[in-house]
């Protein structure tokens, strides 16, 4: 995979909120866009259909397929973590 340059670093951002809130996240990241403006990361597992979301704290959402796997998380307000 070719990460793009992002204004955020993104493995720090995504490790303090791996801790933070005990997630048991994939290893394999396919995506990572992060928009500038509204400050918001957003890393996908898996391609796929999100069935539900869930917000599991303050702007923290976890994306989850049908078969209840995760496959993306949104982090907003992005940079508080670095």
């Amino acid at each position: 995979m070719i990460i793009p340059r992002l204004s955020v670093d993104y493995e720090l951002v995504l490790e303090k909120v791996i801790r933070k809130y005990n997630l048991k996240l994939p290893a394999k990241i396919i995506r990572i866009s992060y928009d500038d403006r509204d400050d918001i990361l957003e890393i996908d597992f898996s391609i796929g259909e999100v069935e539900y979301s869930d917000p599991i704290g303050e702007g923290i959402i976890v994306e989850y397929d049908a078969n209840g796997n995760i496959i993306g998380i949104v982090i907003e307000k992005a940079t508080r973590f670095q």
